[in-house]
């Protein structure tokens, strides 16, 4: 969604939304102007006696009876008082761009100056740098727009990308099910807000942490909410409704196909090899008119196809027109790449109609996955030893042991090590119900003996056991933490 307004014909934006707009380094992920650093200039800023022309200090400007006035110092130090803004409480940055001052905004040419003079592109003191793209429309969840702009009545930001609907949260339910497992739900929110961007992995995933904060939050929310829940309940959709209702979030429910996992593997070979599915799902950037075709049920490397005078079963030329012109404007009003999962959840925000093939292949491909999960867990012989059970359960990466900083605590390496596993068979980033799931499988089956006493199925953790051999409880809360931090630190 476009963040940036006009003000007396000169582009601005709310000051909260400038990390995201500046955005962060391209290989270290550092984030380029964080808040910290953001209110050290303003404060050199303010203390100019008067505003130099093409400064390259980032001032900050509020509105008194539709007047544009500079923050003075004083209420500088009153609004985002130095002890709020260290460079060690920049992260996480959802958090600290939300201590930034509401209703308090920067204007774009200032702050392009200010950018090129913290950071000049060229090449200085033996390092080359790019020029550095500012991005006013950054990818980013309903919820978090709204923090940013906090504080702007008037004028309004663009309203070019502003969501007419709810973004509809979708739930796979088994045939002739009418009811929401429980342990789903907090999972689901999360991909909802936070979307994977890729199939293949999770390396380059910038949503996976927030993924994680997300269900961590929205299944605390839930449990306060519906306390006591016995283990595999399920939710009515009138059960979900006010509180999806409250994350404009609309529900949307499908019934998988009853089919078998060879059924499905057949609906994958047929759709990858007809529309090159899983070519266009593991791109990074993936074009409007691209995905607008794929919508429509047509290969965009088969020069053949003509979706202007072209129908298929499902779709028009008119539903063509319609999805391309849409794409194009929200493509035209950001510059950053989307993948075909993003653009699908597009889509289906907007309610544009599409062709069913995707949703089959989706379908397929939770199937496939389902099935390799139930052979891994369940498939070994019951005479398997703890030991040759814990080697079924190994994970065919090129490397077995999970990249990044592992946690010191031998409950939480636990807790990584089953993260990896179940990312290299899902080929995603694991969530903590997942991970508790397994590590509660292996206590139940005596591996890691050493480690894990026994699943604690109300509370939804593993009792374990310390070096000192102390009894101890790893609950799903903890998992989530020690996820979030995992993924902050792997390579």
């Amino acid at each position: 969604m476009e963040l940036s307004f006009s003000v007396n014909g000169r582009e601005a934006l709310p000051v909260r939304a400038v990390p995201w707009v500046v955005g962060a380094e391209a290989f270290t992920r550092k984030i380029l102007l964080p808040p910290s650093l953001i209110v050290q200039i303003a404060r050199l800023a303010c203390d100019a006696k008067d505003t130099i022309p093409c400064s390259p200090l980032l001032r900050l400007y509020r509105y008194d009876k539709d007047r544009v006035l500079p923050v003075t110092s004083e209420r500088l130090d009153a609004i985002a008082p130095e002890h709020d803004f260290q460079e060690e409480a920049d992260e996480p940055l959802r958090e600290s761009t939300s201590r930034l001052p509401a209703g308090v905004f920067v204007f774009l040419d200032e702050l392009r100056r200010c950018v090129d003079w913290q950071y000049p592109p060229g090449c200085h003191d033996e390092v080359c740098r790019d020029l550095v793209a500012l991005n006013t429309s950054p990818d980013l969840p309903d919820e978090m727009i709204e923090r940013l702009q906090e504080g702007f009545v008037a004028p309004r930001p663009n309203a070019a990308g502003e969501r007419s609907r709810p973004r509809k949260i979708l739930f796979w339910l088994a045939p002739n099910e009418i009811l929401i497992p429980a342990d789903q739900v907090a999972g689901t929110i999360a991909e909802t807000l936070y979307p994977p961007l890729l199939r293949d992995g999770t390396s380059n995933d910038r949503n996976a942490v927030e993924r994680l904060k997300a269900e961590r939050e929205h299944s605390q929310k839930l449990s306060e909410k519906h306390p006591n829940l016995p283990d595999g309940y399920k939710f009515s959709v009138a059960d979900l409704s006010d509180y999806l209702e409250g994350l404009s979030l609309e529900i949307d429910v499908r019934h998988r196909s009853p089919t078998s996992v060879g059924a499905a593997q057949g609906t994958i070979g047929w759709f990858d090899a007809t529309l090159g599915a899983a070519i266009w799902f593991n791109l990074h950037a993936v074009k409007p008119q691209e995905v607008a075709m794929l919508l429509c049920g047509f290969n965009p490397h088969d020069n053949k196809c003509d979706p202007l005078a072209d129908s298929t079963d499902e779709t028009s030329p008119d539903d063509y027109k319609r999805l391309l012109r849409v794409l194009e404007d929200i493509s035209d009003a950001g510059s950053q790449p989307r993948t075909l999962l993003q653009w699908l959840a597009i889509a289906r925000d907007k309610g544009l109609k599409y062709h069913s093939w995707i949703d089959e292949y989706e379908n397929a491909v939770a199937l496939v996955r389902e099935g390799n999960e139930q052979n891994v867990s369940y498939g070994a012989p019951e005479s398997d030893s703890p030991q040759e059970k814990q080697a079924n359960l190994s994970v065919d990466h090129n490397d077995s042991t999970p990249p990044g900083k592992l946690p010191n605590v031998a409950c939480g390496r636990l807790a990584v090590f089953a993260a990896w596993e179940i990312e290299g068979k899902k080929q995603r980033a694991a969530t903590q119900g997942e991970v508790m799931e397994l590590m509660q499988t292996w206590a139940d089956d005596g591996s890691h003996p050493h480690t894990l006493m026994k699943s604690v199925k109300d509370k939804r953790a593993v009792e374990w056991k310390t070096k000192s051999g102390k009894s101890r409880i790893y609950d799903i809360e903890a998992c989530g933490k020690t996820l979030e931090t995992w993924m902050k630190n792997r390579a």
